[in-house]
């Protein structure tokens, strides 16, 4: 594990927050990987997804090629009309939501959501 190093920047503060709430930890620092943290496929959509309320936009896909709170926000997009994903994009996050999950893994999804 990294040494916790503070989030320098307003986005990496929201990033790290929206992190910490999804993935329920205290804090979330700069240099964290979302994925050794517990996150997965199915928590980064939600990530995601709070991430776009509050106007920055990533992709499944940079998140898991930028998986630390400094890194995505470096490839985040914040606000404006560039919000909009491209097709190439939106096809990344149906590859995401498209996983084969075991009948166990299922239940305990829907145990976790239910």
């Amino acid at each position: 594990p990294t040494a916790y190093e503070a989030p320098a920047t307003v986005t990496e503060q929201q990033l790290a927050a929206i992190w910490s709430q999804v993935l329920g930890l205290a804090q979330v620092g700069r240099h964290d990987n979302f994925f050794e943290l517990g996150g997965d496929s199915i928590t980064s959509l939600q990530v995601l997804a709070k991430a776009h309320r509050e106007g920055i936009t990533l992709t499944p896909k940079q998140l898991f090629e930028h998986p630390t709170v400094a890194a995505a926000a470096t490839v985040a997009v914040i606000g404006g009309i560039d919000a909009m994903p491209s097709s190439a994009e939106e096809k990344d996050a149906a590859d995401i939501l498209d996983v084969e999950l075991s009948d166990e893994e299922m239940e305990n999804l829907l145990k976790e959501i239910g």
